[in-house]
């Protein structure tokens, strides 16, 4: 059986008010300690889980941006081929143009070159023809001297024109 003291008794009270003033003094305190802690772990968490989006949506800006600045450097490479390209024609258009240009002014200048010579060639061979008459005209015409300015004649109109005949 179980008998009640005064010592029980004593011992249970003392140990409610022990409970009681541990309750007021240090489990509350404790209590605020530890709430202030999860509430700072918590905020903590909610910090991260923000920058951990952001991150991801800089991830993601990047990413787009990257694509872009390749889709970009494609157009931006496709452009200079397409400029590149038109700038060959046009080079090779004007190199066309010129070299057409110095051919007609070659042959031009060729052409008038020949109606030149032609002239001084016909020239000439007036002046031979007109000595050899005046010359015929001085001298007694005979048959061998006829012969000789007949030859004359030829041996000096072959000379003028480049031929000379042995």
């Amino acid at each position: 059986m179980l008998r009640l003291d005064w010592n029980l008794v004593l011992n249970m009270i003392n140990i409610v008010i022990l409970y009681a003033l541990m309750k007021k003094f240090l489990f509350k305190p404790v209590e605020k300690i530890i709430q202030k802690r999860i509430d700072l772990i918590n905020e903590k968490l909610s910090e991260a889980d923000t920058a951990k989006e952001q991150a991801l949506s800089l991830k993601t800006q990047y990413e787009t941006a990257l694509s872009n600045a390749g889709q970009e450097g494609m157009e931006i490479v496709k452009k200079a081929r397409v400029k590149a390209l038109s700038e060959h024609e046009r080079i090779l258009e004007e190199a066309d143009e010129k070299a057409k240009k110095i051919v007609a002014d070659v042959q031009n200048k060729a052409e008038a070159d020949r109606v030149k010579i032609l002239r001084e060639a016909e020239l000439q061979i007036t002046q031979l023809a007109v000595a050899a008459a005046s010359k015929i005209i001085h001298e007694q015409s005979s048959a061998e001297t006829d012969q000789t300015v007949y030859n004359e004649f030829l041996k000096k109109a072959g000379e003028s024109s480049g031929d000379n005949p042995k």
